[in-house]
């Protein structure tokens, strides 16, 4: 297992955060606390109705590799995009 972060290419893995838009931690407890009540005494709350800490101002990200990696697709077809609320839906 390695200890370098998933974007260090010396680490020998390639992973990545596909994304289209905003993704924040609060963003993403919101959602489990949601779709799986059974987690709500295991994941804080934090502060729902607040997306980033005050004096936060996101400036984008720069989505060129997603963007790359989804436009080409599979061998079978092209990707299919689910966004997080969805995906938290399919069990």
């Amino acid at each position: 297992m390695s200890t370098r972060p998933a974007s260090d290419p010396g680490n020998g893995i390639s992973h990545g955060t596909l994304t289209f838009g905003l993704l924040t931690p609060q963003l993403i407890v919101n959602i489990i606390r949601k779709n799986f009540p059974a987690l709500q005494d295991r994941v804080p709350a934090g502060h729902p109705s607040q997306t980033l800490p005050p004096g936060v101002h996101p400036t984008g990200w720069d989505m060129t590799v997603s963007l790359d990696i989804l436009s080409k697709g599979l061998p079978q077809g092209r990707w299919k995009y689910i966004d997080l609320e969805t995906m938290s839906r399919i069990r």
